[in-house]
């Protein structure tokens, strides 16, 4: 049997991204011990943006939520949004909340005090807001006039929402209360608030004359309408969503070989999966080729830093002296590359303003034979077997929001580190950095790539097969 209590049932329609991430922000901090007790409902009323574009499943993974868009926009269709809430609902209470109104964690609290002690009662709860960013509103403290927390039979019992007002706007709510003030016992907690934001408020016209009419007919005439939910609407499936970090020297003339091969073995298997991606990517000056970075779709982020102001930089000089490598051949050019590596891997992760699902951080020189895209769907972070034999490769390596932080903060770490660090390369780095951190790194044959050497020569030293891609551009 189900320990669900409460279904959350929010309607979303053209506002900012901002506030809907501002909902689930707050979901998110509720205590585990309520959680796990909620359901939420998102339901998108046909926005011009798809709600897939707006939210990932990174951004929900740990609620029990379901997200519905309505397929046809009707304009006004709050009542539709409310009856299919309903519709859907599994639980034995009920909340509609609009975008503009956020139940913080004391709310939630209170929500579930309420329904718990009043199972067999049919009340319904109402409540006032709180207008955060001014008390001096005008709504500060008022009541909301939809908002409120109802069992699911008591809706019913109630005529669910007058459907007959889609189209047009105003006087859902009165013509709901209109009808539940016979049913059911109507409470307003005065001691208990929504959190009431603004920037919440759709952009719609608010005339609402002839919704008036309506409401003045069916008040008299008791004929309220019973046909629920007549509309076309779906479940929705978040896709994943990643980022691809590129970092690192451009590698010369084998640059078009190499992106023609991500085109052909990442972007378009990404695309045909249905796995969204932005591209961020930082390089040095070196042989740099602008005619191919303007080829990279999706490129979310980019910056051209000089390396001479890198070599040149107090902070990248300090770097380069607080690490030590065993061997010699990491020693001078090859420890000038890591450090500006790590330099640029900052300024890119700087950059990155969104949360994916997973990352996929990449040499500019890597092209790849094999990339199994099912690496990309859980939170397991992974490196190439092939280039990870003495550590963590820390060129390639799909992972999650944590592990991906966690590597591009490699050069404030070393910078900032009291003792100098020695360690074999810097794969062994990357090793010993994860274990220090607990975070953990499965070493796959899924991936399979090669590195392209400023000679033009592959990781073995043979000849790259320039044609075996065909220029897709």
């Amino acid at each position: 049997m189900s320990n669900k209590l409460i279904t959350v049932n929010l309607s979303y329609y053209n506002q900012s991204k901002d506030i809907l991430l501002k909902h689930i922000k707050y979901w998110n901090s509720y205590p585990k011990n309520i959680l796990k007790k909620i359901t939420f409902f998102i339901i998108d009323d046909c926005s011009k943006i798809h709600i897939s574009k707006l939210i990932t499943k990174k951004d929900i993974e740990d609620l029990d939520i379901v997200i519905y868009r309505v397929k046809k926009d009707l304009n006004c269709n709050i009542a539709g949004i409310r009856n299919l809430g309903a519709n859907e609902c599994k639980t034995p209470w009920y909340v509609i909340i609009d975008m503009d109104t956020l139940i913080p964690t004391l709310m939630i609290e209170q929500l579930v005090k309420l329904a718990e002690e009043n199972m067999n009662n049919n009340i319904t709860y109402r409540f006032c807001r709180k207008v955060v960013k001014n008390p001096n509103h005008k709504k500060h403290k008022k009541i909301h006039p939809a908002v409120c927390l109802i069992r699911i039979k008591d809706y019913w019992d109630i005529g669910g929402n007058e459907e007959d007002l889609v189209g047009n706007y105003g006087w859902t709510d009165m013509c709901f209360y209109e009808k539940a003030k016979k049913k059911v016992k109507l409470v307003l907690k005065e001691d208990i608030y929504l959190d009431y934001f603004e920037e919440g408020e759709s952009p719609i016209n608010r005339d609402n004359s002839i919704n008036e009419k309506i409401y003045n007919e069916r008040r008299v005439s008791k004929l309220w309408s019973t046909n629920y939910v007549r509309f076309p609407w779906e479940k929705v499936e978040l896709p994943y969503r990643i980022a691809i970090l590129y970092r690192g020297l451009m590698r010369g003339y084998a640059l078009d070989f190499v992106f023609n091969n991500h085109k052909k073995m990442i972007y378009d298997i990404l695309e045909k999966n249905n796995i969204q991606f932005d591209i961020y990517f930082v390089t040095n000056d070196k042989d740099f080729d602008k005619n191919v970075v303007k080829n990279i779709p999706n490129l979310k982020y980019f910056e051209l830093i000089k390396s001479n102001d890198i070599l040149n930089s107090n902070e990248y000089k300090k770097v380069k002296n607080n690490i030590l490598f065993y061997t010699g051949e990491w020693q001078e050019k090859h420890q000038i590359n890591a450090s500006s590596y790590w330099y640029n891997n900052r300024i890119l992760w700087n950059n990155v303003k969104e949360k994916y699902d997973k990352y996929l951080s990449i040499d500019i020189g890597h092209y790849f034979y094999q990339l199994d895209i099912e690496l990309l769907k859980d939170n397991i972070n992974y490196a190439p077997k092939y280039e990870s034999w003495r550590g963590i490769n820390n060129r390639l390596l799909i992972g999650n929001y944590n592990s991906t932080k966690l590597i591009f903060s490699t050069f404030d770490y070393i910078l900032n580190s009291d003792n100098k660090i020695e360690t074999y390369n810097p794969e062994t780095f990357l090793k010993e950095f994860f274990s220090k951190n607990n975070i953990k790194c499965e070493k796959t044959d899924k991936i399979l790539m090669e590195r392209v050497r400023f000679n033009g020569k592959d990781a073995r030293g043979n000849d790259l097969n320039l044609e075996k891609w065909i220029n897709p551009y």
